[in-house]
């Protein structure tokens, strides 16, 4: 009974935001991937603000250059005209390496294969643009370091599970046009299961 009792709620939720979304240019959204760990786990339900302008430490939801048919949920690490690089997962904007804090020890299981795996990941503060939010580093695995690159139009997208999302980011595709950018997302609307010490619960009407 509990089951269909919260079934009924996430519909409703989703439902009235849906709604509500067409009136006041917001749309939901359902993540499918782990780039984001651990602020988004696959099944999270988030809401998308379409009027919102994109800047530095925003998750912007957009198309998948490499898949038209999927939308990205990734952090806006770098704009028109910046510098980017990055020393063994550490964002480096215009030359200034962004400020990152001593971080916590995490588990979580990737389901994305049939094989499932399970990660050991530092979780460290992190800020760019004025915003503060959480990456994950993956333990046990080389850093990810990339040579600088300028900018030259659009937006430079990474996930914030470093070592998971290198092969699904701007690292891999390069900058995108912002025209193809649905908006920012702000809200989780529904967490989806927990997964190791990521929890539903702590991700549960979070801001983003």
């Amino acid at each position: 009974m509990k089951f269909f009792k919260a079934l009924f709620k996430f519909f409703l939720v989703v439902g009235i935001f849906a709604v509500l979304g067409k009136i006041f240019l917001f749309d939901v959204v359902k993540t499918d991937s782990f780039n984001m760990v651990p602020n988004l786990m696959p099944g999270d339900v988030v809401l998308v603000s379409r009027h919102a302008a994109l800047e530095h430490g925003d998750i912007a939801v957009c198309t998948d250059p490499l898949d038209n048919t999927r939308l990205l949920a990734l952090r806006v690490m770098a704009m028109d005209g910046e510098t980017i690089a990055f020393d063994r997962n550490s964002p480096v904007v215009d030359g200034k390496k962004l400020q990152r804090e001593t971080g916590r020890g995490g588990v979580y299981s990737d389901t994305s294969t049939v094989e499932e795996f399970e990660f050991e990941v530092t979780i460290s503060p992190e800020e760019n643009g004025g915003k503060t939010y959480n990456v994950a580093v993956a333990r046990g695995f080389r850093g990810r370091s990339m040579r600088e690159r300028k900018v030259s139009i659009g937006l430079f997208l990474v996930g914030d599970n470093r070592n998971h999302a290198y092969d699904s980011d701007s690292r891999k595709f390069g900058a995108v046009d912002a025209e193809t950018c649905l908006g920012q997302a702000v809200l989780v609307l529904w967490a989806g299961d927990d997964s190791g010490d990521l929890l539903a619960d702590d991700r549960w009407l979070a801001r983003l």
